[in-house]
């Protein structure tokens, strides 16, 4: 017997990102994990669903790193270098 939790998340990445446009930020930036990692293709998908059912697909910033502390601290430091700063960051781990 085991005991499993499923998290859907596509629609958890989609709603945090609907509450921040909701909160009025347009400039969204998204700091996810490898591509290679199915976790970080559904929240990437659910970020991207958000922006564009609310006409900011433009606005689309994705930094994509190794879930790790250096790794995250690398994407943070290169999304805040970039000319258009983000007004929120969202970040996922595993």
């Amino acid at each position: 017997n085991a005991e499993v939790v499923l998290v859907d998340t596509f629609q958890v990445s989609k709603r945090v990102t609907e509450t921040l446009i909701q909160k009025g930020h347009r400039n969204i930036a998204l700091v996810s994990g490898p591509d290679t990692m199915f976790t970080a293709r559904e929240r990437l998908a659910g970020y991207d669903a958000a922006l564009q059912e609310n006409g900011l697909e433009t606005h689309r910033m994705v930094i994509s790193g190794e879930y790790s502390k250096q790794g995250g601290y690398d994407a943070v430091k290169g999304v805040l270098a970039k000319a258009e700063r983000p007004t929120a960051i969202f970040l996922t781990n595993y």
